[in-house]
């Protein structure tokens, strides 16, 4: 877990994915109830938070990892 950073908002980061066309997902610290369903920070054409189906975008992953310290912060973010 990793803490990053924009304004005032904090968010815990558990995992980062990066599908096919490039967009990045940060998979926020949260229990959903649902492992299907994963709380991401999502950088693509817009920033976004939101809850993503996780079935629904694994054959578009390029790369998954768990070890942050390898990660750059989505764009406009600051690692804590």
């Amino acid at each position: 877990m990793r803490k990053m950073k924009n304004g005032n908002t904090e968010l815990e980061i558990v995992e980062f994915i990066m599908t096919k066309n490039f967009w990045e997902y940060y998979v926020i610290n949260e229990d959903t109830g649902n492992d299907d369903i994963k709380t991401c920070l999502v950088t693509g054409f817009e920033t976004e938070i939101g809850d993503v189906y996780m079935p629904e975008i694994e054959e578009y992953i390029l790369t998954r990892s768990k070890n942050l310290n390898e990660v750059m912060p989505a764009s406009g973010w600051d690692w804590v």
